[in-house]
């Protein structure tokens, strides 16, 4: 791979709504950012409680529901013999199973294994429907239980070390002694549920009906949005006093608005922006932007033939059928480089047990008509254009991101410090203090 093109990858890959990397660069950011202040404001103690409870946490959050269904895909599927990378969309769209009996060719190996393996999911369809449905609910507690785990052993570990100083300063060997067999063993996670507390009615199982959650089961961006709910309700009732509480509720309040909400908007405006003032709409992926695919295409009679014809589909079947019977079209090359389309990885043939959204590819089709038209439009050779487009989609995502990262990096943790001295009384760990006082108080009472 070409430098330029392993830049674009990446790049693209940071503009991705779909991505987790952009995600998991945000959350670096502000990780990093709230374990500086915290060491600045609360010593070492602060630094080592913050630092466990966000990269811990991180590296539970990022790589909690990948490595569960890597257990389930080697264990539950391999066991009745299915396939996981069939996606269960095309197992149950007879659209989608006709479309992979067009294209696979079974008198090779790539074809012929993946024909059967759409046909046995379709053939054991209620047991490869269950199967996802199951992983789906089991990577996602059990990502859960593991953050929960967590928690308690940060909370555990903290308190020793609090205690530890503590009895230090004392230097009284027989309180320090007593007290440590009376340290209070949090509540277990199991007692704390998505909602916080139990509730009184019967818990029953997950429900995964309805178009809007399965779009949280099938885009990995939504997906982690789950975890990241869940994440924020264990932090809200574990926290420790009302000081930190407020803290976790400004923190996460601004970590899940810069992560789900604010990127996208700040996103859609930069690329309207450059669109309205610029007239250079930059909407479609950067690797196709600056492709040679796209270049080789730019202002042809061919192209303008297949947008003309792309553009009479209605149906989802229409649009697969178009695709099956034009694999080498700009469209279909286009939809590839940009990750609507799968393929497998050692031909790049189309894998049609990779879902293919119809609506996103009329949306790719409407931004690519949408491009060559403001190209015609525009006084610059076609060349120059297309530079002009790559640059303004570069610096719309480096701006997208590095608007956030400021944000959750810098702002976020300064106005979270601000708020502890202004109404806790100063920037010390108000938690270290709040068990000293419970220790205090414990000389005569059993309890910290």
């Amino acid at each position: 791979m070409q430098v330029s093109s392993l830049s674009n990858s990446i790049i693209s890959t940071l503009g991705n709504p779909e991505s987790k990397i952009p995600l998991a660069i945000k959350d670096t950011i502000n990780s990093s950012g709230l374990t500086y202040f915290s060491f600045d404001a609360g010593g070492k103690l602060e630094g080592k409680d913050r630092f466990i409870d966000e990269f811990g946490t991180q590296i539970i959050w990022l790589g909690g529901l990948p490595f569960f269904r890597w257990i389930a895909d080697k264990t539950i599927y391999k066991y009745k013999g299915l396939n996981p990378d069939v996606d269960v969309r095309v197992a149950t769209s007879q659209d989608h199973i006709d479309f992979a009996k067009k294209i696979l060719n079974p008198s090779n190996n790539e074809g012929k294994n993946m024909l059967k393996s759409i046909n046995d999911a379709v053939d054991n369809l209620p047991t490869f429907k269950k199967l996802f449905y199951s992983k789906f609910a089991l990577a996602t507690i059990l990502t859960f239980v593991s953050y929960f785990a967590l928690t308690n052993y940060k909370q555990k570990t903290t308190e020793k070390a609090v205690i530890k100083e503590y009895m230090k300063k004392k230097a009284n060997d027989e309180i320090m002694a007593e007290k440590i067999k009376e340290v209070k063993t949090f509540a277990n996670f199991s007692e704390t549920t998505f909602q916080g507390k139990k509730s009184n009615k019967t818990q029953g199982k997950p429900s995964f009906g309805g178009l809007n959650f399965q779009s949280f089961m099938f885009n990995p961006v939504r997906n982690l949005m789950i975890i990241d709910a869940g994440i924020t309700t264990e932090r809200l009732h574990k926290a420790r006093n009302k000081y930190e509480f407020a803290e976790y509720a400004i923190k996460e309040g601004s970590l899940l608005f810069f992560m789900y909400m604010a990127g996208g908007w700040i996103q859609k405006g930069i690329e309207k922006l450059f669109k309205n003032r610029f007239k250079t709409p930059v909407d479609m992926d950067l690797r196709f932007i600056n492709s040679e695919t796209l270049k080789d295409a730019m202002g042809t009679d061919k192209l303008k033939n297949e947008i003309n014809e792309f553009k009479k589909l209605k149906t989802p079947k229409d649009v697969l059928g178009y695709i099956a019977q034009n694999q080498d079209s700009t469209i279909v090359k286009g939809a590839k480089i940009s990750g609507l389309i799968g393929q497998f990885e050692k031909t790049g043939n189309i894998d049609p047990g990779k879902y293919i959204d119809t609506e996103q590819m009329k949306e790719f089709v409407s931004m690519l008509d949408n491009f060559i038209n403001h190209s015609k439009k525009s006084n610059l050779p076609l060349k120059d254009f297309m530079k002009k487009a790559r640059n303004y989609k570069i610096a719309a995502i480096l701006s997208n991101i590095g608007i956030c990262c400021a944000a959750l990096g810098y702002a976020m943790p300064k106005i979270m410090f601000e708020y502890r001295k202004k109404f806790s009384g100063s920037k010390d760990f108000h938690v270290a203090k709040h068990l000293e006082e419970k220790l205090a108080q414990s000389n005569s009472a059993a309890t910290i």
